[in-house]
């Protein structure tokens, strides 16, 4: 029998929903391929058809399909060796848990209570000793096509029990690594042998080189590496040894610096300061209106009017009445990026060296 890593069960579950919520109409291949078992999905409409979705609007949301995923993994989680709840579970959640309807004529919602607590003071692991209030969802469902898109869906992943969770062994992972908290990412292909047999080195030696220091604090002048090469049987030489001692020095001494008080502080005001840096430089970027053009004949002709009438300013404060008082100071911040000259800003002006006539 071919298993289904569950963890990927999942992954496609999210990214299945993310494709149904923007739907606001159905396809004619989606409905071909559901009308045998849901012949409402000929007629089923969106309540926000030809308009925005709004918040509240009982559409599928983002808040939605993160809280969907984590309900398929709880199922997949407490379903244990049993293919049959996996399926039970999964029904109740496309008919009757999306709507935020707990209990119905032929059952109940069998993954959480129906009566939780209303004070808020209750221990979680514990009975209620308040009055309680009826479980409520937290998102549902009001829409016709998204419920039922929700409920195909969920119908989908229920037929595929046999495959996702063993009688004997429950679910699996295709990789033993994966199903821990850290994995290494940087080999995903394993489409070769060696490939495969690489991941599953790499990460491994990722997982004892996070948890040497664990490691030594157990047993002092431990290493990874020199036990590898014991359980292998090969020799040991005495430039190994020396260089692992060292590295493993290095890496305490680190430990340390980056454990006291002063080195927590300094990092912690160093990102205080990044962050203001950064939300200094955005407003900055925002203030600033870049305008891209590439000018024209007319601009550079008022270019030259404007320089004739200062020269013509010029010359009359020279010539004409002293009390007169003129700023000659005049600052030019453009220049022609083909001669470098400061009187003008383009090739196509007739000062320009390089103008051709």
């Amino acid at each position: 029998m071919l298993m289904i890593c569950a963890g990927h069960h999942n992954r496609a579950h999210g990214h299945q929903l993310d494709e149904l919520k923007k739907m606001k109409t159905f396809s004619k291949m989606f409905i071909a391929k559901h009308v045998k078992e849901f012949p409402a999905v000929k007629s089923a409409t969106c309540c926000c058809s030809g308009k925005n979705h709004r918040k509240g609007c009982g559409c599928m949301s983002d808040g939605f399909v993160q809280q969907a995923k984590i309900n398929h993994f709880c199922v997949m989680q407490d379903a244990g060796t049993s293919p049959e709840l996996y399926v039970e579970r999964m029904t109740a959640l496309g008919q009757h848990h999306s709507k935020d309807e707990h209990k119905w004529r032929s059952g109940e919602c069998g993954f959480h209570d129906l009566v939780v607590c209303a004070c808020g003071k209750c221990p979680a692991d514990e009975d209620i000793t308040c009055e309680g209030k009826p479980y409520k969802s937290r998102f549902s469902l009001s829409c016709p096509l998204h419920q039922l898109a929700y409920a195909i869906e969920c119908n989908v992943r229920a037929k595929s029990a046999p495959s996702i969770i063993h009688p004997e062994l429950g679910k699996g992972h295709s990789n033993l690594v994966e199903s821990n908290h850290n994995v290494w990412t940087r080999y995903r292909s394993k489409d070769m042998a060696l490939h495969r047999v690489h991941y599953f080195a790499s990460t491994t030696a990722g997982m004892l080189q996070t948890n040497q220091l664990f490691m030594q604090s157990i047993q002092n002048g431990y290493n990874f590496v020199i036990d590898i090469f014991e359980r292998i049987k090969l020799p040991i030489m005495p430039g190994i040894v020396k260089a692992c001692e060292a590295k493993m020095k290095k890496a305490k001494l680190d430990h340390e610096i980056r454990t006291t008080k002063a080195y927590k502080t300094k990092r912690i005001l160093h990102k205080v300061a990044r962050q203001a840096e950064q939300k200094s430089r955005k407003e900055w970027s925002k203030r600033q209106t870049i305008v891209h053009t590439y000018g024209s004949y007319a601009d550079d002709d008022d270019e030259q009017e404007g320089d004739t009438e200062a020269e013509n300013l010029l010359g009359a404060n020279t010539t004409g009445n002293s009390d007169v008082s003129i700023n000659t100071n005049v600052t030019i911040n453009k220049f022609c990026k083909q001669c470098g000259g400061t009187d003008h800003v383009r090739k196509s002006s007739k000062k320009c060296p390089m103008y051709k006539k």
